[in-house]
């Protein structure tokens, strides 16, 4: 499990840190920025990779809370990593968003939700199929 943990942590950061270089590249193109915005976008990749590379993981694979929990959970994360990301690109950005939280925060339960019952939905799907071929 931590091997797996470290893997998903140092790939989803590697991949976000790409990511965010290669659009900042397309929005700042023509413009010079300050070397400690670098540390800006590796903060964000960092983020991301313990959000999605362990938080996520570990939630829906290893912890044994109810669905409800797993939901509030991911979304209080989902949303808190997203505004500190968007802070820590672009402060002017955050102010900009402040006043639409509530309905950031709404959405994205609402995307935990949705997404938790598809996932379950077809999660038991192949665990049916994997009962079916032990019966084989």
């Amino acid at each position: 499990m931590y091997q797996q943990l470290k893997n998903n942590f140092t790939h989803a950061t590697l991949g976000t840190f790409i990511w965010i270089i290669f659009l900042s590249s397309f929005i700042f193109s023509s413009q010079n920025i300050p070397f400690n915005f670098i540390w800006h976008l590796l903060a964000i990749s960092i983020l991301f990779g313990v959000v999605f590379g362990v938080f996520y993981p570990f939630l829906w694979k290893y912890a044994t809370f109810k669905a409800f929990t797993n939901i509030l959970l991911s979304t209080l994360v989902n949303f808190l990593s997203g505004i500190l990301s968007v802070y820590l690109f672009s402060p002017m950005m955050f102010t900009l968003i402040t006043p639409y939280f509530l309905i950031f925060a709404m959405l994205t339960f609402l995307g935990h939700v949705i997404a938790f019952y598809i996932y379950s939905h077809f999660q038991s799907k192949k665990q049916a199929q994997e009962f079916n071929q032990y019966l084989l």
